[in-house]
């Protein structure tokens, strides 16, 4: 009889977690689930407030050389609104390769106006454009020239049989007596999803001229706020400029646009405040 009622009861309990078993499954996989989703959101949450001028994700930006010949008046920042759909075909393989890690640069006999002639693979160019351009960016391989930012001034030209770029050096330097700058003045940073990032800074350009120096407001450099003689360091100058003189520009940088998981230059555009 004792044994009857042992089974009876153990049957009852058997039957009874049986029946309740999809409710227990399914609240033991919302357990497991649910608290990595809140983790993860946590995590973007704080990603995002952790965001400064001082974190790696701000350091990391490659941010579009908006003048390329410092020789030349005209920039990008002449346009409303720009994209790297707006630059020249020079000037996205220019972009790209400042950037590009020394080690795929390797020796080449001498060609051109250079004794240190150079060479790399087109591969690197189009993994370094992919990656921090944007990976559906519309670019042909072609010769280029590079103004700045570089040690490698002058000529590459692409050899189409060995598919890379040669360096032939600067076959036409010629000194120019005037030079342009761009002036960024940070102004601030705003985070406003987890995939955008916006940096505001102000903007004036100067004009060198033989010994004199002009600055303006506007990047067709009309109006003019300030001008005087070269001083010893043109940055007393620049230091001082009167921000409430100028506009405010504003750089988007987003996830998706290029390879990996990288913030990457998505628009610039002027800020009417």
């Amino acid at each position: 009889m004792k044994n009857f009622i042992k089974i009876l009861i153990l049957s009852i309990i058997v039957g009874i977690v049986i029946f309740y078993m999809p409710d227990i499954y399914q609240k033991l996989q919302e357990e497991k689930i649910d608290p990595i989703k809140n983790t993860n959101k946590e995590i973007k949450n704080e990603k995002k407030q952790e965001i400064t001028m001082d974190s790696e994700i701000i350091k990391n930006l490659t941010y579009p050389i908006m003048r390329n010949d410092a020789s030349n008046i005209n920039s990008y920042y002449e346009l409303d609104s720009f994209t790297f759909n707006d630059m020249s075909n020079n000037d996205i393989l220019y972009n790209a390769f400042v950037d590009l890690y020394e080690g795929y640069i390797i020796e080449h006999a001498s060609v051109g106006c250079t004794k240190n002639s150079k060479e790399f693979s087109s591969s690197y160019l189009k993994s370094r454009i992919h990656n921090v351009i944007d990976r559906n960016i519309t670019y042909i391989d072609e010769d280029f020239n590079v103004y700045s930012n570089s040690e490698y001034i002058g000529l590459w030209k692409y050899n189409s049989s060995s598919d890379s770029y040669i360096y032939y050096g600067n076959c036409d330097s010629k000194k120019n007596n005037v030079t342009y700058y761009d002036i960024m003045y940070f102004d601030s940073l705003e985070v406003p999803n987890d995939n955008t990032i916006y940096l505001y800074y102000y903007l004036a350009f100067s004009k060198l001229e033989n010994n004199t120096y002009t600055i303006y407001s506007d990047a067709h450099m009309n109006y003019e706020i300030l001008k005087g003689n070269i001083p010893s360091d043109i940055n007393d100058v620049y230091n001082n400029i009167d921000k409430k003189l100028l506009k405010k520009y504003r750089y988007t940088f987003k996830q998706g646009t290029c390879t990996y998981d990288n913030y990457c230059f998505y628009k610039g555009e002027w800020i009417n405040d």
